[in-house]
């Protein structure tokens, strides 16, 4: 999925298995996920530039990449970002394996409830 300059993104109860790219991508966008699974994927599962970003209710899982940074969310220049009650398990990467936030631009980084367990940086 790619989304660009888009106003708002709802993804929910959604699932992402074992896809072999990045599963999302958002540019210039305000991106919400709502009980949502990703799971055994082989890059970035949520990567954003200059987006807003809300998870809540999300589960990010069981997925190796060595070659990645923030393998579970990558933000770049992101704006606002919150994380609730979202789980992150079992995650490889190069480094940052469950959420990587480069140069916030925004006003508010919020992670609430949520359980990081057995992640993994190379």
């Amino acid at each position: 999925m790619y989304f660009e300059n888009t106003k708002d993104v709802i993804i929910s109860e959604t699932n992402f298995i074992g896809n072999l790219q990045t599963n999302t991508n958002f540019l210039s966008s305000n991106v919400g996920f709502i009980n949502s699974t990703f799971t055994d994927g082989k890059e970035n599962h949520i990567r954003a530039i200059d987006s807003d970003i809300s998870l809540d209710g999300v589960t990010i899982e069981n997925s190796i990449d060595n070659d990645s940074e923030g393998h579970g969310v990558s933000c770049y220049n992101c704006l606002n970002v919150n994380i609730i009650n979202s789980e992150f398990r079992n995650l490889t990467a190069f480094k940052s394996p469950a959420i990587m936030i480069q140069f916030a631009k925004g006003e508010e980084i919020n992670i609430m409830g949520s359980t990081f367990e057995r992640n993994h940086a190379q």
